[in-house]
């Protein structure tokens, strides 16, 4: 055991280095570590990753095992773990402390101050640096938002930096936006597996950004936005704030302005704040850029009137919504090209609604087609109603998703078209006369009418109802009262065929009995044994007459419920099973009153005599006959020395009799210790089926 841990402590990982190359990308997870570091950047929370040093290497290591918040730069710890992977980043291995140890305190080192270059290249992994640079862009996290990124322009380079803080964008832009600052933490391969990058500048609070220098406060004193043209998108995305001159073309929303470049190309602004610009006007606006890869536009931008000389002339398209939103093969398709140029559309106004700025927005339809035109005046909406024939003059706006490093394609979201004048919109033709409107008034008196004469006719067939109820409520009582008789006749017959002749044979032993009252005591002592089972019998019997006047088996569309409810009240801890596969309403009330009774006594009698513990009951048609089976796995019986009424039993003498009565036959496969079965078919049920 002793040499076994020997063995584990001699492999162990025991220098940074080392444990570096373990937790490079793909390598295989499960090494252990036992290392000592110098701390270079505590953790920011319990959960977060923190950096340490030794003569080898720099080191990332994560999960500190204890009060986070005593660890210091500079403190001397020896940390005992294994290398992990992450369940949520495929191939990224992180070294999980699992024991900390505190040595001792040293003096905290100066962070080495390098350059962009040194940064991008990797040299500085895990190492405390120190850049310098201007700070051209904050922003939050959209995927994590307790994280903050910061742009960092180097000379011709720019640095990614991230920050856990709850602090506002606003609030950390007033302190370090377009500031010359210096920046100290960590180079890391990325931000807490939030964003694939090179590498990122991973800070523990604002402490570590320094101001040198506060530079220009005017937000137009920057490049213009010509210089991003032959940029890539995620170099353009991490730009700082961009200006451009140019003409309004379109304004729309409470925040969206599409201008005219000096230069020609189009440039959708998103305002932070602040009126709109008229159209037509020439304006200068400052904003930080973002692409959708067609073009380059601003956000959270600003802007100001200009010298710049406007031209009014413009060329406006023809055009058609079939051919903005499908191509030559009528195919789905929105054509980016259209974007901010002017177009004349014909079509029938459709669909008129509210926009969620409060502008007016209808679909203009040709045939099957259809494009959204936004209207930004109300007083010329207010004139427009739905199959009203118009055409619109206004400039096409494509509406693009901006840029993400994981959509290489920004897909266009929508395209409309935006009126700002209301002289540009010409109403060609009204709506004829005969309106929807008007169409629904006549159909409305139409039904009317119609209703009437439904009333009317309701009436007749309420009277007819009422004369229909009171004959059928005659009839009602006749039937019912046969019934009633049928029922009594049955009850009589049932009376008669068990109780009466089971207390005719009580009488018979009663009187053989006085006979042997002087004689025979053992022959007097069978009578009245005898007498006493038949008593017993007619008690039972009567009992399951008064038990069929409350049962509502009968009731039951199906022949195995009804079998089932039964039984139910006979069969105590005896397992049932029942496939009676007979419909109901092909056997008449007799037939169906015979057979429950035929397979109660013969469950009863298993249940009470055989002891059974498993009951299974089938039955089925077999040309014209019913067929049913009753198998039990009881003690069984000898089927040539069944008692009788002789005997005193009378159950099996009664199923016979009710068997033929149905003109049926019984078998009974019997044999002591084997349990038993009855198979019984029943005759002539053509003639008594309804």
């Amino acid at each position: 055991m002793f040499a076994f841990i020997a063995f584990l402590a001699a492999a162990a990982i025991q220098t940074a280095a080392e444990l570096g190359r373990a937790t490079e990308r793909y390598e295989p997870a499960g090494r252990v570590f036992d290392i000592t570091v110098r701390i270079t950047q505590p953790p920011y929370h319990t959960c977060g990753s923190f950096y340490g040093e030794d003569a080898t290497g720099a080191i990332e290591l994560n999960t500190f095992p204890g009060d986070w918040r005593e660890i210091r730069p500079g403190d001397i710890y020896r940390f005992r773990g294994c290398t992990k992977s992450l369940l949520w980043r495929i191939g990224v291995v992180h070294a999980d402390c699992d024991e900390a140890e505190f040595l001792r305190h040293e003096t905290v080192r100066d962070p080495r101050k390098i350059t962009a270059n040194d940064f991008l290249s990797g040299k500085c992994l895990f190492r405390r640096v120190t850049l310098d640079g201007i700070m051209r862009n904050v922003l939050r996290d959209e995927i994590d938002p307790n994280y903050v990124y910061f742009i960092l322009e180097c000379g011709d380079e720019r640095v990614f930096a991230v920050l856990a803080t709850d602090e506002g964008i606003e609030t950390l832009s007033g302190r370090f936006l377009n500031a010359h600052v210096t920046m100290t933490g960590c180079c890391t391969r990325d931000a807490d597996s939030r964003a694939y990058c090179d590498y990122f500048l991973n800070l523990s609070s604002t402490r570590d950004i320094t101001v040198l220098e506060r530079l220009t406060d005017d937000p137009f004193a920057v490049k213009d936005i010509s210089d991003t043209i032959s940029l890539t998108p995620k170099a353009i995305s991490t730009l700082g704030r961009r200006r451009a001159t140019g003409t309004v073309l379109a304004v729309w929303s409470t925040d969206k302005v599409l201008i005219k470049a000096e230069k020609g190309w189009p440039v959708l602004v998103t305002l932070a704040q602040g009126t709109l610009p008229s159209p037509g006007s020439a304006v200068e606006v400052s904003g930080y850029p973002e692409t959708d890869i067609y073009n380059i536009n601003l956000t959270r931008a600003i802007w100001r009137p200009t010298d710049l000389l406007t031209n009014d002339c413009r060329t406006v398209l023809q055009t058609t919504p079939a051919d903005l939103t499908t191509d030559n093969a009528g195919r789905p398709r929105l054509d980016a090209h259209m974007h901010a140029k002017w177009v004349e559309i014909n079509g029938l106004v459709k669909r008129t609604r509210r926009g969620k700025d409060d502008e007016t927005v209808f679909s203009l339809e040709d045939g099957s087609h259809a494009v959204d035109i936004l209207v930004t005046d109300i007083s010329a909406a207010q004139t427009i109603e739905e199959n009203c024939r118009v055409r619109v003059t206004g400039v096409c706006v494509m509406e693009k998703e901006p840029w993400r490093p994981n959509s290489i394609i920004p897909r266009i979201t929508g395209i409309s078209i935006v009126v700002n004048d209301p002289k540009d919109i010409r109403i060609l033709s009204r709506p004829s006369w005969w309106t929807p409107m008007r169409l629904v008034v006549v159909i409305v008196a139409l039904l009317a009418a119609l209703g009437l004469i439904l009333v009317w006719n309701a009436a007749l067939r309420t009277l007819v109802a009422r004369r229909s109820r009171q004959l059928l409520k005659a009839e009602v009582s006749k039937v019912d009262a046969q019934l009633r008789i049928d029922e009594r006749t049955r009850l009589a017959a049932e009376l008669h065929d068990s109780v009466a002749q089971n207390l005719s044979g009580v009488s018979l032993q009663i009187d053989a009995a006085e006979r042997l009252l002087d004689g025979d005591r053992a022959g007097l002592a069978d009578k009245l044994h005898l007498a006493s089972v038949a008593l017993k019998s007619c008690r039972e019997e009567l009992r399951n007459c008064l038990w069929d006047l409350r049962n509502q088996a009968l009731d039951e569309p199906d022949m195995t419920a009804a079998i089932r409810q039964t039984l139910a009240p006979h069969l105590g801890e005896t397992q049932l099973s029942v496939r009676f596969n007979v419909r109901r309403n092909t056997v008449s009330d007799k037939t169906a009153h015979a057979i429950l009774r035929i397979v109660r006594e013969l469950t009863s009698n298993a249940v009470r005599h055989g002891k059974a513990k498993h009951v299974r009951i089938a039955g089925g048609l077999d040309q014209g006959r019913i067929l049913f089976s009753v198998r039990d796995d009881g003690c069984g019986f000898d089927p040539d020395a069944v008692p009788g009424m002789r005997q005193g039993h009378f159950g099996l003498s009664g199923i016979r009799e009710r068997i033929r009565k149905l003109n049926g036959k019984m078998e009974i496969t019997s044999a002591p210790g084997a349990g038993t079965k009855f198979v019984i078919s029943l005759e002539g049920l053509a003639d008594e089926t309804r």
